[in-house]
């Protein structure tokens, strides 16, 4: 039986399935969870404010995209890594601390700067409780007006006796900066595949 023909014009749009957050660990699951020595936050990090155009050019995956931001209907956030944060501070520390309508060079001249950008980072430090090595996802939960706007996730080893240490940071218009009200974490230990 061969599908019925769509009306002229009509286009399929492919359904894609929402991603799975991980959940908050039952009572009987959370003893291997890893114990959250350190779990803080540090809105507006940056001693300075980067332009519209300067994050469109070092950051372009979150100040590009219409539907990025956490006061968004349906709140979308990224996390940048420490390398990525180093690159950016070693190309345009210099110029943001003179002036930081130069960050993102020529191109950005003479450009209207608004919004403006920061980046809201995050620290953690983790100490494993599983007796046997395993791999973790970590879900970052953030939290805004009381809700959880967005999970960020990420996967690490947790060896015992050996703490693990999270660094990120959240590009966020400095407009939406006091809606970031807190994060939280959250694991799921990752099945051990068969050998």
């Amino acid at each position: 039986m061969t599908a019925p023909a769509l009306p002229e014009g009509t286009t399929l749009v492919p359904v894609v399935p929402a991603p799975t957050w991980i959940q908050h660990s039952t009572a009987e699951n959370s003893a291997d969870d890893p114990f959250i020595q350190v779990l803080q936050f540090t809105p507006e990090y940056l001693p300075f404010r980067i332009p519209d155009c300067g994050m469109r050019a070092a950051f372009p995956q979150a100040a590009t995209d219409k539907r990025y931001g956490i006061s968004q209907p349906e709140p979308k956030l990224l996390a940048i890594t420490p390398a990525q944060m180093k690159a950016f501070m070693n190309a345009f520390a210099q110029d943001a601390e003179g002036d930081p309508n130069r960050i993102g060079g020529s191109a950005c001249e003479g450009l209207v700067v608004t919004p403006t950008w920061n980046v809201v980072r995050i620290d953690a430090t983790l100490i494993p409780r599983n007796a046997r090595p395993a791999d973790y996802d970590i879900g970052i939960n953030v939290r805004s007006k009381g809700k959880i706007a967005d999970q960020l996730t990420l996967a690490r080893p947790f060896i015992l006796d050996q703490p693990v240490i999270l660094e990120l940071y959240i590009p966020l218009k400095t407009e939406e900066t006091d809606a970031f009200d807190s994060v939280e974490l959250v694991f799921a230990k990752r099945p051990v595949s068969p050998e």
